[in-house]
């Protein structure tokens, strides 16, 4: 009785392609906290190229000109964190008994979350407390690559015209005038991200620290602290930063409406009024836009993939209109440029 068969014949050429494949996918899992702070560090490098040509232009040789600005930036975070590090620590001190009280009041007053969160977490360690265990442990690694991602950020400045030649090598001779007016446009794109979002972060971080000592919320730097970085963060980053506020305040005595308001105020008028000023039409996302790219980018990305996502969804109008024309249609691409203008 005759039986078939079947015969699977793999070539080993096809074998090493599906296994180098494995290979990339599992480097990508592993590396990409680097591939985060290399990304990081082309939107510093970026911001802090017209200093370094500046100096350059005024007779420095190319690495003191590309080391200075780097050195300086170091400088000027290190020298905010020392300065600020006493008074953060005591009010860390007091804010995370205050916290851990709160939470514990919260579940009094809401069984369910036992049930929701386990009853253990009663009697064991603070749900707030191993949390912040976790955001220590994530900060000393962001420190890391904040360590990593200057010296990234000073050999992209040192080297940046070779990077850049060696990088637009890798395309056909073709398509090389394309690559670099695409490079350029999103130069601009992540200079004006980078320097607005420091404006706004800072006028945000100003108004919380005095609003709150005006009102006698307690650590009201480390409040603004928080509400500075949670600024980077698109639609609601500053506004979840407002939490703590109005936890503190209502330990403090403060009508909890009143921090509210606050918050919701000046998160109109960031929104309306400074962002406008700062950017004009050089960053005009739709809102339907900066939500799906804040969706993808968190979930590719965590934090800082969410604060990257909206200059790398911004950069999409220039890759349309310069590569993309010919396969959508001039009408497509006017159209499209028509509907961001009035945005």
């Amino acid at each position: 009785m005759a039986t078939n068969s079947l015969k699977l014949d793999i070539e080993w050429s096809a074998l090493i392609k599906i296994g180098l494949a494995a290979v990339v996918v599992w480097a990508w899992l592993i590396l990409w906290p680097f591939v985060m702070a290399m990304l990081v560090s082309i939107f510093v490098a970026v911001a802090l190229q017209p200093a370094a040509e500046f100096l350059k232009r005024r007779g420095l040789p190319n690495a003191l000109a590309s080391s200075l600005p780097v050195l300086l930036f170091a400088a000027i975070i290190g020298g905010f964190i020392t300065l600020a590090w006493s008074s953060v620590q005591t009010q860390t001190l007091y804010i995370v008994p205050a916290m851990e009280s709160i939470e514990h009041k919260i579940r009094e007053a809401l069984p369910i979350l036992n049930q929701l969160l386990g009853a253990n977490d009663v009697t064991g360690p603070s749900l707030l407390l191993r949390y912040g265990t976790e955001l220590g442990r994530s900060t000393l690694e962001a420190v890391i690559l904040i360590i990593i991602g200057l010296i990234l950020t000073l050999y992209l400045l040192i080297e940046r015209e070779q990077t850049l030649d060696w990088g637009i090598s890798f395309f056909p001779r073709d398509r090389r005038q394309k690559v670099r007016r695409t490079l350029g446009e999103a130069r601009k794109v992540a200079l004006n991200y980078v320097a607005g979002n420091i404006v706004t972060a800072t006028f945000a971080g100003i108004f919380v620290f005095t609003s709150m000592s005006i009102l006698g919320v307690r650590a009201p730097l480390l409040l603004a602290l928080l509400a500075a970085f949670c600024d980077f963060i698109p639609i609601l980053g500053f506004l979840l930063s407002g939490m703590p506020a109005v936890l503190l305040g209502s330990m403090s005595g403060v009508n909890v409406f009143v921090i509210l308001g606050l918050y919701v105020f000046y998160h109109v008028i960031e929104s309306y009024v400074i962002v406008p000023k700062i950017y004009g039409d050089r960053l005009k996302l739709s809102n339907v836009a900066v939500v799906v790219a804040f969706a993808i980018g968190a979930e590719l990305g965590g934090v800082i993939g969410a604060i990257l996502a909206l200059p790398i969804a911004a950069i999409y109008p220039s890759i349309e209109r310069i590569w993309l024309g010919r396969y959508l249609g001039d009408d497509v691409v006017e159209d499209h440029q028509r509907s961001d203008k009035s945005a």
